[in-house]
């Protein structure tokens, strides 16, 4: 019944007869319904234990989120100073490179600063070239000289070194091994020759210990080795002091990560301004507790589209459930039972009001078990033939208020309306009919000043079935009284069945041509079991869909049904053939 209204989205208040009915409706609704009661057996379905658990769940929520909180500015202040170590080895290796930098460029200057230095005669390296040039003067024409005479002794030395080597080697038929037979004594010449050569190469090489370069160039070079090689020494240090810098730096940036902080030290910055604004945050909102848990409780709540209480609970209209938010329907069980001051209780929580309740006669009546529910009314309840419960006044008197079917009982009368009472302006005049005195027609006139029949009355003992079809032969009252909605059987015939009690039976009623109606009878009154369409008789599915709607409409215009349990007929064929 309350699913139709939990999908189009309503939220919907049941009030139970008892404990054990309430708990009954929230298994039979499911995972949206709640118990509006305190918490008990089925405590996990009650909204005060929906309220506790959302509690303790806000509680642990924001204690967990405050450890985490806490963790994570333990962890900021922890690596802070490493961040504030990293800035300062940063700079540090900065200034470094920008040594490094310039050690390299000046030392890449060194040459040309040198020789520009060096061009200036009244220079200091300019003065020292100069006397270099005059000291070097004599000694190098002395080595010139000593060169020369060098050269003389090396070329007479060739020949006579080739003469040795033959007569050494025994090469008789060389003319240098020959030579050196009859030149006379050859080896003491080449001693000779030996011993002038060794010591004008020692001569060249003493004076070139004190000439090692040229001399005009002596001084410049001497200034370039001296100038890198203390240009290099500084650019070593500075090197060497960047690379300690890089890697102590590196080992902090490593801790840093190792504390999970990815990221420069910018972003470090931004987020601990953020981990404290969630602090902080997060401390007003736990000071402002109670806010927050009602916002969530009531959330929670509101999950549920379907609230059941009952009638007798403590403190009902305060409940967690029934305050969280406004109803838009409410269910009212056992309502036979309301008094005027319950109805008051009840009725504000909603607009729409759907009242469920036994409103049956009190006296016993000879008919099988049944039950049924009203739309937007009322539910009617036998068991084995006697009422079960006492309808107060108040109830009767909204039932009969929102209950006017088209066939009733009236005392030892079973009757048929015709017209809407509320179009009737004058008394009714009952004329019984001549061939059946025990029917009468009573006739009224309308707003409109029509004289019309207005009632069909037959006696108590009268057929259900033969007055379903005396109205419609002899007034053409074909309306249907049918229970639920119809399904299509179709076998050679077109025919529309509705649910009906186990086992029903009751005639065929001919209707008009080709349309026949079978009829059962429900606590005295005619009901729609099947309605038959002859495909002879020129009738199809179209046609017979239009006179369904058509013969049905005013059942959707009333504002209470009695529904009794039935089922819808398997196969209605044997009754058909029976009819």
């Amino acid at each position: 019944m309350y699913a139709p209204l939990i999908h189009h989205g309503e939220r919907v208040l049941i009030v139970a007869a008892d404990e054990a009915c309430a708990i009954r409706l929230v298994e039979l609704c499911g995972p949206n319904a709640i118990l509006a009661m305190p918490a008990g057996e089925h405590s996990e379905r009650t909204s005060h234990a929906v309220v506790a658990a959302v509690t303790n769940r806000i509680r642990t929520e924001i204690a967990t989120r405050h450890a985490t909180i806490a963790e994570r500015l333990a962890k900021f202040a922890a690596v802070a100073p490493i961040w504030d170590r990293v800035a300062q080895l940063s700079a540090a290796h900065a200034a470094a490179n920008v040594d490094c930098q310039r050690w390299m460029a000046e030392r890449d200057a060194i040459p040309n600063a040198v020789r520009a230095d060096a061009a200036h005669p009244d220079s200091p390296l300019g003065i020292a070239c100069c006397n270099a040039d005059a000291a070097n003067a004599d000694k190098t024409t002395r080595r010139a000289k000593i060169a020369s005479e060098l050269h003389k002794l090396h070329e007479e030395w060739k020949p006579i070194a080739a003469q040795q080597e033959a007569k050494k080697a025994g090469r008789v038929l060389s003319g240098s091994f020959w030579k050196a037979v009859f030149s006379g004594d050859s080896a003491a010449h080449a001693a000779e020759l030996e011993a002038k050569i060794h010591a004008a190469e020692q001569a060249l090489r003493d004076i070139d210990a004190e000439i090692v370069i040229p001399a005009d160039c002596t001084p410049i070079e001497a200034e370039i080795a001296r100038r890198l090689s203390a240009c290099d020494a500084e650019l070593s240090a500075a090197n060497e002091r960047r690379s300690a810098i890089e890697i102590e730096r590196q080992h902090d940036t490593s801790t840093i990560a190792e504390h999970g902080f990815l990221g420069t030290q910018e972003t470090f910055a931004s987020d601990h301004v953020e981990a404290h604004s969630a602090l902080l945050h997060h401390e007003r909102s736990a000071t402002d507790l109670n806010a927050e848990l009602a916002a969530a409780v009531r959330r929670e709540l509101l999950e549920y589209r379907i609230v059941v209480g009952t009638t007798n609970a403590t403190n009902f209209t305060h409940d967690p459930a029934i305050v969280a938010d406004a109803f838009t329907r409410l269910a009212i069980c056992a309502a036979e039972t309301l008094n005027e001051t319950d109805y008051a209780r009840f009725s504000g929580f909603a607009a729409k009001q759907l009242l469920l309740g036994d409103f049956t006669p009190r006296v016993p009546v000879d008919h099988q078990t049944m039950h049924g529910t009203h739309t937007n009314g009322y539910t009617k309840s036998h068991t084995n033939g006697k009422a079960v419960a006492q309808a107060t006044d108040f109830a009767m008197d909204h039932w009969r208020s929102a209950y006017q079917p088209s066939w009733f009982h009236e005392a030892d009368r079973l009757v048929v309306r015709l017209v809407t009472p509320s179009l009737i302006q004058s008394p009714l005049i009952c004329e019984p009919l001549l061939d059946k005195p025990e029917v009468e027609v009573r006739f009224g006139t309308t707003t409109q000043g029509e004289y019309l029949p207005v009632e069909i009355a037959f006696a108590t003992a009268f057929p259900p079935a033969e007055a379903k079809a005396l109205a419609a032969r002899e007034l053409g009252e074909t309306r249907l009284t049918p229970n639920g909605t119809w399904h299509w059987h179709e076998n050679g015939r077109l025919i529309a069945c509705w649910p009906m009690p186990d086992k029903a039976t009751g005639p065929w009623v001919e209707l008009e041509a080709g349309v026949r109606e079978w009829v059962i009878a429900t606590d005295g009154l005619p009901t729609t079991a099947a309605v038959s369409f002859d495909p002879a008789a020129g009738w199809n599915r179209d046609k017979a869909e239009a006179y369904l709607e058509r013969n049905t409409a005013h059942l959707r215009t009333i504002r209470a049904i009695v529904l009794p349990t039935m089922t819808a007929p398997a196969n209605p064929e044997p009754a058909i053939i029976a009819g």
